[in-house]
């Protein structure tokens, strides 16, 4: 299988080069990461259907987006190039060519009202640009490709860049003190998990004797169970062994955040541990197999 990767040198895309490389043909793309196999700016329709077409891959996995809510809220036309035309333009290329897509979503799809994790036939409200911006992707995705898959992610950490989980570490090791929103909730993965979950997912729905349509469609794919960033913080330092006094509490509306946030956005991997073995493990779990292996690395 020959799988094409948008966004490899990001959070989730370095985890998912490593994971599907392991097995499959992997080609990883990037906007000007040097380290990219090949550059791709995916808002640039005649370059993605030149690239697409020269590959001829059997599935994009389409992790390229700008995915910072606050600078989504700061620039929403760059928002909106990357993550929607971006989007469309992936999607119009995989449809030419016969490649299956699967496009990497997000919690913020969901205004936060609910009293229960999310599942896939909730209805999405999304009430910030990221959020707005992304679930257009889903829809070019959904409409444009049928062979395809729709996965939503929440609050990711891992050891390819920058996230609320690092720099909380990173932090408490320089001494200094994180402020943490005890009115967001979600469910935190290790990007790790996240990406062995979606190689179970796209082998599946490559490999299936029924119809691929059966297998295709929207998943949420996240950590069971769910936490408040302050208490995420908090857990984070205590598995370092760093002082978790180094979190302090604080809110949405005491941080002032550039981009509204909803504060609860939990989701149920529903569908895909109905259909697939094995599942993620719990958030707990994750986040300490995460420390125990950026403390290996930091060693080496």
């Amino acid at each position: 299988m020959k799988v094409l990767i948008t966004g490899a040198t990001g959070l989730l895309g370095q985890d998912l080069v490593r994971v599907f490389g392991a097995g499959h043909e992997v080609v990883g793309v990037s906007r000007r990461h040097p380290q990219a196999a090949q550059r791709l700016d995916v808002s640039s329709e005649e370059d993605t259907r030149r690239l697409i077409s020269g590959i001829r891959p059997d599935w994009v996995l389409h992790a390229a987006a700008q995915r910072s809510p606050d600078y989504c809220a700061r620039h929403p036309e760059e928002c909106f190039r990357i993550n929607v035309l971006g989007s469309r333009n992936i999607a119009w290329a995989c449809r030419e060519t016969g490649a299956k897509l699967l496009y990497i979503s997000t919690d913020y799809v969901f205004d936060g009202l609910s009293s229960k994790p999310y599942i896939e036939p909730d209805l999405p409200s999304p009430v910030n640009e990221y959020g707005i911006s992304k679930l257009a992707g889903e829809v070019y995705t959904q409409y444009l490709v049928e062979a395809s898959v729709v996965a939503r992610v929440s609050t990711l950490y891992g050891e390819g860049g920058e996230s609320f989980v690092s720099k909380t570490l990173e932090a408490a090791q320089q001494g200094r003190t994180t402020m943490a929103a005890e009115d967001i909730v979600s469910s935190p993965s290790w990007t790790m998990d996240i990406a062995e979950g979606l190689l179970t997912l796209v082998e599946r729905v490559d490999k299936a004797e029924a119809p691929k349509a059966a297998w295709a469609g929207l998943y949420h794919l996240a950590s069971p169970g769910e936490v408040s960033r302050y208490d995420l913080a908090r857990k984070a330092l205590e598995l370092a062994g760093l002082d978790p006094e180094r979190v302090k509490r604080s809110s949405m509306k005491e941080l002032s955040l550039p981009a509204v946030r909803a504060g609860y956005t939990a989701l149920a991997s529903s569908r895909f541990e109905a259909g697939f073995i094995p599942r993620l493990r719990p958030w707990e779990e994750a986040l300490g197999a995460f420390i125990r292996s950026r403390r290996e690395t930091l060693l080496r």
